[in-house]
């Protein structure tokens, strides 16, 4: 009897063992994840290091990516990445590089990381393009002022680039961390002097030439504020229409800026296309907002 209580125990230990090996061995200790946009594409590299083989991870990258590499350790490992997913073979750290424009709407960042295992800290740093600045200054916390969400750990400068930095711990296996970041491209103040200058040109030889002109009387029809009869989530949705280019936008992009799950962001869409706020178009596989 004493036999087969110990012999269960063992079997218990035994099993308590491989079970939390399998549970350590799927965390990865450290992933760091490198964006920096250039002209019109955001090169991209991931790190991950694990005190575990990572084998059998599956990394996911945009469909659109190109000159894509693997290395685990200092060896190549892969250097074309086919399909949108790459399982790592034995290893215990992984780089992954390519070059992608997936992550680029505009004049806007924006990204959904999804882990692909438990990650004890994920790091994130963005480089905008040079001499690019944010579109608005960031407020921690505040998803109605910033242009940055959400909002960053950090942001320093290297003189040319403005960098931005998020970390996060404990991040879970599936876990979604969507970034989105709207910045202005440097502006060629050369350019504007001599289109400047040529505007004054012009308008002094208009002054010089014109003819006497009857005064036509301007009818400014006051906008109603439509936000007045609106829910705080609806809006949420119109002024950041109003705050872009246009009074469009894509609505995976809306999506990521406001954080609501897709049923709940279709459902106010959908509300107020209703109501004649806002209409949409289809535009091959995207779906675009516009307000009304």
């Amino acid at each position: 009897m004493n036999r087969k209580i110990f012999g269960n125990f063992l079997v218990f230990v035994v099993l308590f063992v491989v079970g939390t090996f399998s549970v350590c061995a799927s965390t990865i200790d450290n992933y760091s994840l490198s964006f920096a946009i250039e002209k019109n594409v955001v090169a991209a590299e991931h790190h991950l290091e694990s005190s575990y083989d990572l084998k059998g991870t599956v990394l996911s990258f945009p469909a659109d990516e190109f000159k894509g590499s693997v290395y685990a350790g200092e060896k190549l490992i892969a250097d074309k990445l086919n399909g949108t997913s790459f399982i790592l073979p034995s290893s215990k750290l992984f780089s992954l590089n390519y070059l992608t424009r997936d992550y680029l709407d505009n004049e806007n960042f924006v990204m959904s990381f999804v882990a692909p295992a438990d990650v004890s800290l994920l790091k994130i740093q963005l480089i905008l393009p040079n001499k690019a600045v944010l579109k608005k200054p960031f407020v921690k916390g505040d998803l109605k002022t910033g242009s940055a969400y959400p909002s960053p750990s950090g942001s320093f400068s290297d003189g040319e680039n403005i960098i931005l930095a998020w970390e996060i711990k404990d991040v879970k296996k599936g876990q979604e961390i969507p970034i989105y970041v709207g910045y202005e491209k440097g502006k060629d103040y050369l350019s504007l002097a001599l289109i400047l200058g040529l505007l004054f040109v012009v308008a002094v030889t208009f002054i010089i030439l014109r003819r006497p002109e009857t005064k036509t009387k301007i009818i400014v029809k006051k906008e109603d504020n439509v936000e007045e009869h609106l829910k705080e989530d609806e809006e949420q949705i119109v002024r950041i229409l109003k705050e872009r280019e246009g009074h469009k936008i894509e609505q995976g992009t809306l999506r990521v800026i406001t954080g609501f799950p897709k049923a709940t962001l279709s459902r106010l869409l959908k509300e107020l296309e209703d109501r004649k706020v806002i209409f949409k178009e289809k535009r091959g596989k995207k779906n675009l907002v516009f307000l009304k």
